[in-house]
């Protein structure tokens, strides 16, 4: 087998809504909710597959369609408040940029 056909392969074996194909991104199938753009979905689209296939940023999550990863013990409480579908609705821009509070070198807003 060769390494295209592997890939393919490894691909077919995703559980469903975790196959990324080209020229089919998610905001081409699902609506967008304001105030978000596509651009912005089809960035966290690929966050979200880079977070899926990366061991460096374990322990993140990428919330679609918001660009933005929420990392660690404060995902895990935003997750514990609803997340997205909770009263602090989807992350947005950093406000503050210091690497000494989660490692990560941002907090995320919300």
């Amino acid at each position: 087998m060769t390494a295209p056909e592997k890939r393919l392969e490894e691909l077919k074996a995703r559980p469903a809504g975790q196959v990324v194909i080209a020229r089919q991104m998610r905001s081409d199938r699902e609506e967008i909710p304001e105030p978000f753009t596509k651009a912005d979905a089809d960035k966290a689209e690929t966050m979200e597959a880079r977070i899926s296939m990366s061991r460096l940023t374990a322990g993140c999550q990428v919330y679609w369609p918001s660009p933005f990863e929420v990392c660690g013990a404060i995902k895990d409480k935003y997750n514990s408040l609803g997340g997205p579908g909770g009263f602090l609705s989807f992350p947005s821009p950093a406000r503050t940029n210091s690497p000494t509070l989660t490692g990560m070198g941002s907090e995320p807003n919300f």
